[in-house]
C-alpha cells in the first residue's frame, strides 16, 4: 500500500489488458518466425476477453449480452489466421469476408439480436467492410479504431465490462507494433467488439442515436481521420508518424463522440 493505492487490486482490474498484451507481444514477435499477423492479433484478443470472462467455458459458447459472446469468434478467427497461409489463394483471399459473416450471424444469435436477427448480421458485416477498407493501406490505423473505442465509451459513460473489453483491444493493437506495421488486429473483430456495446444496450440498426452508437461510430471514423492526418503530421514525426496519426485521429474522433453524445442528451 503507497498513498492509499493497493496495487494487487490496481493488477487485478487490469489483468484481461495485460494479459492481452503479453500475449500481443510474444506473438508478435513470432511472426518474424511464421506465425500469420491476424492469428496473432486474434490470440491476443482471445486471452484478454476470456479472462474478462473467467466464469466458465459454457458462457462464452452461449451468447449473453456480455463480452464473453467475443470470445468464440476470436478462436475462430486464431484457427483461420493459422489456416489462412495452407488455403489456396482463392480462399486465402476470401478468408477475412468468412469471418466478418461468421461474427455477424454470432452476434445477431445472441438474445439481443433476436429480434432484429437479418439486420443485426447485415450491420456487423457492414462494420466490417468499413474498417477493413480504412485499415487496408496502414494496419497501425487498428490501433486508432480500438483507442476510439475505449475513449468514447469512457466519455459517454458505458458500463465498465464494455470499457474493459475496448482496453482489451487497444492493449492488443499496441503490443502488436512490435510485429511491425503489417500487424493488424482482424477487422472483424474489431467490428463486432465495437457492434457489441451498442448490442448490449438493446439497440444496434434502430431508428436514434445514443452515447454509446457515437462512441461505436468514432470507432470507424477514428482510421478515416488518421488518414487524412496522415501527410500533414505523419512527415514530421518519421517512423513513428503513423502511430501519432493513429492516436490523434483517435483523439478527435473521441472528442466528436463526446460531443454528439453530449448534443443527444439535450
Amino acid at each position: 500500500m503507497v498513498h492509499g493505492l493497493n496495487f494487487h487490486s490496481v493488477l487485478q482490474a487490469y489483468a484481461a489488458p495485460l494479459l492481452a498484451l503479453a500475449v500481443a507481444l510474444a506473438c508478435g514477435g513470432a511472426t518474424r518466425w511464421g506465425l500469420p499477423v491476424g492469428a496473432a492479433g486474434a490470440a491476443a484478443l482471445l486471452v484478454g476477453w476470456a479472462a474478462l470472462m473467467p466464469s466458465s467455458i459454457r458462457r462464452a459458447l452461449w451468447p449473453s449480452a456480455t463480452p464473453a459472446f467475443l470470445v468464440l469468434p476470436a478462436l475462430v478467427a486464431v484457427l483461420l489466421g493459422v489456416a489462412r497461409p495452407m488455403l489456396g489463394a482463392r480462399l486465402e483471399r476470401w478468408s477475412p469476408a468468412g469471418l466478418a459473416v461468421f461474427v455477424g450471424w454470432w452476434l445477431a444469435w445472441t438474445p439481443a439480436g433476436h429480434g432484429e436477427f437479418w439486420r443485426v448480421w447485415l450491420a456487423v458485416g457492414l462494420l466490417a467492410w468499413l474498417l477493413s477498407r480504412s485499415m487496408a493501406q496502414q494496419a497501425v490505423r487498428g490501433l486508432a479504431a480500438a483507442l476510439a473505442l475505449w475513449g468514447g465509451l469512457v466519455a459517454v459513460g458505458a458500463e465498465p465490462v464494455w470499457i474493459g473489453a475496448a482496453l482489451v483491444a487497444v492493449a492488443a493493437a499496441a503490443g502488436l507494433l512490435v510485429a511491425g506495421p503489417g500487424a493488424v488486429l482482424p477487422p472483424a473483430l474489431l467490428a463486432g467488439l465495437a457492434a457489441a456495446p451498442v448490442l448490449g444496450a438493446g439497440r444496434l440498426v434502430r431508428a436514434g442515436l445514443n452515447g454509446i452508437d457515437c462512441a461505436a461510430l468514432a470507432a470507424c471514423a477514428a482510421p478515416l481521420l488518421a488518414a487524412g492526418l496522415l501527410p500533414r503530421v505523419g512527415k514530421r514525426f518519421g517512423r513513428f508518424g503513423p502511430v501519432v496519426t493513429a492516436l490523434a485521429g483517435a483523439t478527435l474522433a473521441v472528442g466528436l463522440a463526446w460531443g454528439a453524445a453530449r448534443l443527444l442528451r439535450r
